[in-house]
């Protein structure tokens, strides 16, 4: 009788070593499958990241500012709120230049006044900027 138990306990030995060692082939097997057609986040690029991820938008966060014809829509919550302290003449010339493109002689044209004038509003528009964007930052 205690040989029938000793071969009954070397048969489930052998039948568990082969149930473990082929669970661990296919476990190799599914993980290599895996890391063939699969790709981590962090290795990817950042315009590749783009195209795969997307980032949520909430009305309370985004700005819209009217320049002359031209809707500007300001996404960062902070500069949003800083363009807005600004005087109407400070936030055109700087939607009109940093979102819109134009240059200081064009903006100048609109506002018949010479490109001199247009630089330092835009450079003063700049300092309140960086120093309202600080404030809110350390709130």
């Amino acid at each position: 009788m205690n040989e029938n138990i000793e071969i009954l306990q070397r048969q489930f030995d052998a039948y568990c070593t082969k149930v473990l060692k082929y669970a661990s082939i296919s476990y190799y097997h599914a993980n290599r499958r895996r890391t063939e057609h699969e790709v981590s986040f962090s290795s990817l690029l950042e315009k590749d990241l783009a195209e795969v991820s997307t980032a949520d938008r909430y009305p309370c966060m985004v700005y819209h500012f009217q320049v002359r014809e031209w809707l500007v829509e300001v996404q960062n919550e902070l500069l949003g709120h800083a363009i807005e302290r600004l005087t109407p003449y400070r936030q055109e010339i700087i939607l009109l230049y940093f979102f819109l493109g134009f240059k200081n002689k064009e903006i100048a044209a609109l506002y018949g006044c010479n490109a001199g004038k247009i630089s330092y509003h835009k450079m003063r528009a700049v300092r309140q900027i960086r120093s309202e964007m600080e404030v809110r930052r350390h709130e």
